[in-house]
């Protein structure tokens, strides 16, 4: 779907997305959405259209068109966007899927509770009983105006091999996250990004900011144009490589869930990454091995 054409859905599950959601906003002038944070989850929003407000515990910060802005779990991640200006805003809000997810309200002193998101009937309620007693997350605080521009914002070189050269930002290690990661990259003409490969234990998705990009999946190929979003589930389905086949440099942010270990696969050269905390190893993808193959 298209982030800019597009109306206003709760999108992540319609793409086929089960450990991430993400939802479009379209607000006009003076409308606004709920003040609240998430009890279990992460979000982040990216201002797709408009310069709304972003209300947190610190303050009040105006945004501009691409800015991100994260929210850790918890109390200190509270936040609202508003729109004063005088014509619409578009918002995109991103986050981890927890079960049950519980989102607290607090000028309206309530609490909304969903029990079960893959169940058409799942129930929802707004009531304190569903918070008061629990313990409250044991969280780090969040970092004042946690805001990036996609379009603005300064990039590091974060690969200098022909064929494969871009330029990059971590953006979601520089705001503070922890369940989701997000890296803004951007290519020049003539280059891919990263080889053909799919990565088991976490789900991907992807947001064109600027340029054309020509994304390559198992279903074929096609170009992307800003404003697109694209969900890679894990496994050989999510299988993805980028290009830019135009004159100009694209940039796209891509975002991820996380995992303990990570495991990617690279059909074209037959390999396997196998990458954890203090390891990691590159593979040959070669013939299936039996169990006891090389036991005595």
């Amino acid at each position: 779907m298209n982030l800019l054409d597009d109306g206003p859905q709760r999108f992540g599950e319609a793409l086929g997305a089960t450990l991430w959601g993400g939802t479009l906003y379209e607000l006009a002038p003076g409308e606004e959405t709920r003040y609240h944070w998430q009890f279990g989850e992460e979000e982040f929003v990216i201002v797709i259209g408009g310069r709304p407000t972003l209300r947190t515990p610190e303050g009040e910060h105006a945004l501009e068109p691409w800015d991100v802005a994260w929210f850790v779990r918890g109390e200190p991640g509270a936040h609202q966007v508003r729109n004063d200006a005088d014509a619409s805003a578009r918002v995109v809000f991103f986050s981890t899927c927890s079960d049950p997810e519980v989102v607290v309200y607090p000028d309206e002193g309530v609490v909304g509770f969903v029990a079960d998101w893959s169940r058409p009937d799942r129930a929802r309620m707004s009531a304190k009983a569903a918070y008061e007693g629990r313990a409250e997350p044991r969280l780090p605080p969040q970092r004042e105006a946690a805001i990036f521009n996609l379009l603005g914002g300064e990039l590091d070189t974060l690969e200098e091999r022909p064929g494969y050269r871009c330029r990059g930002a971590g953006v979601g290690r520089m705001l503070g996250a922890e369940l989701l990661g997000a890296t803004l990259y951007e290519t020049p003409p003539g280059e891919k990004l990263w080889p053909y490969h799919w990565e088991a234990g976490c789900e991907e998705f992807l947001v064109a900011v600027s340029g054309r990009p020509t994304l390559r999946t198992p279903a074929g190929e096609r170009e992307l144009a800003p404003g697109d979003v694209v969900h890679f589930p894990e496994g050989e389905p999510g299988t993805h490589q980028l290009r830019n086949d135009t004159s100009e440099p694209f940039r796209v942010l891509i975002a991820s869930t996380k995992a303990p270990l990570n495991v990617c696969g690279y059909p074209d050269s037959s390999k396997l990454l196998i990458d954890r905390p203090g390891r990691r190893r590159m593979l040959r993808d070669g013939p299936d091995l039996d169990y006891w193959d090389g036991e005595s």
